[in-house]
């Protein structure tokens, strides 16, 4: 009699100190994670001449089409292994960040672009003065970008579930302007993928196939479920892909909502389906190839902190009263 009563009271409290679902919202309560997730594009991205519209010997420019809409993408290759790939709406309204990138980044370095004589793709290939290793191949059809590290595909972006809205819809019956951004980046050569800061989970991202995707949003609200992929305070929107014979990682710069699922094949290249709901379509590809790299390049673009985490801070006045937080201290004594 005593221990059914100790199991209804385990289940009362687990109730009264879970997660607000309300708060926290799940993918089918949130329009952009509703009409990315499982879905695939209608139309195809095209690209309309393998040749760029805007030839540089830095940053070139290819015209892309879906349907009557017209996009612009833009490719560069960075120093230290790395690139960065933009895809703009032509006359594009969305919100591009400022003040993220450090200010001396990012470093374009000389390329060269050579089309294929069978016109089927484009090779972009750094200058032989910079002594980089990292090139990009960009397929027509069906269109696909290929990141390669001394000519080795490690990072692959297809066009399968590349979409890009701006219009205005209807979500929970109300009207709203949608600006959603969805695409797939397949890891060729990892077998474990890490990243996408702050969840309560392993470091290892899991297949999310039978479970809620990984959610960033800036959040800072209590009683997080512990190994849940919900929006747990800051976030940052970057994987890392990882085997024994390379790192490497990619990072959208992006500071809205974003939901990222994660999917495992037999015979490994990984991948990640980012459902971000508005903002531009910048990501930045860094191509290692080794994990001392990989962190390097992220902390190019991004800077470095001043000194590293030296403690931790239990910030108690927000959640308890006052009369605890002054009992804190000869709490902790006592421990």
């Amino acid at each position: 009699m005593l221990l059914r009563w100790y199991i209804i009271l385990g289940v009362l409290a687990a109730f009264t100190i879970a997660a607000d679902h309300t708060l926290f919202k799940t993918c089918e309560k949130v329009g952009v994670c509703q009409r990315l997730r499982n879905t695939t594009a209608n139309e195809l991205f095209k690209i309309e001449n393998l040749k760029p519209t805007t030839a540089g010997n830095v940053t070139n420019t290819w015209q892309l089409s879906r349907g009557t809409d017209k996009f612009t993408l833009t490719i560069e290759l960075l120093n230290n292994a790395k690139v960065r790939f933009q895809l703009k709406e032509e006359g594009s309204k969305r919100y591009e960040l400022k003040d993220v990138l450090d200010e001396n980044q990012p470093q374009p370095i000389k390329v060269k672009v050579e089309p294929s004589q069978d016109e089927k793709k484009t090779t972009i290939t750094p200058d032989p003065s910079t002594k980089e290793q990292h090139s990009i191949v960009i397929y027509k059809e069906p269109l696909k970008v290929a990141f390669l590290y001394n000519e080795k595909e490690l990072v692959v972006l297809d066009s399968t579930n590349l979409v890009m809205e701006y219009k205005n819809g209807k979500f929970d019956e109300k009207d709203v302007e949608i600006k959603d951004i969805g695409f797939n980046v397949i890891f060729s050569d990892a077998l474990k993928l890490y990243g996408l800061h702050h969840h309560a989970y392993n470091l290892e991202l899991p297949d999310t196939s039978d479970m809620e995707p990984f959610r960033l949003r800036n959040s800072d609200t209590a009683n997080f479920e512990a190994n849940s992929p919900m929006a747990l305070y800051g976030s940052v929107p970057v994987i890392y892909g990882h085997s024994n014979s390379s790192t490497t990682g990619i990072f959208l710069h992006n500071a809205a909502e974003q939901w990222v699922d994660i999917r495992y094949t037999k015979d490994g290249s990984p991948s990640a389906h980012f459902m971000v709901d508005s903002g531009s379509f910048d990501l930045f590809v860094m191509l290692g190839p080794n994990i001392e790299n990989v962190v390097q390049q992220f902390t190019d673009l991004t800077g470095k902190a001043q000194m590293p985490q030296v403690c931790f801070i239990l910030l108690q006045v927000t959640y308890n009263t006052g009369q605890f937080v002054m009992n804190t201290p000869k709490i902790i004594h006592n421990v």
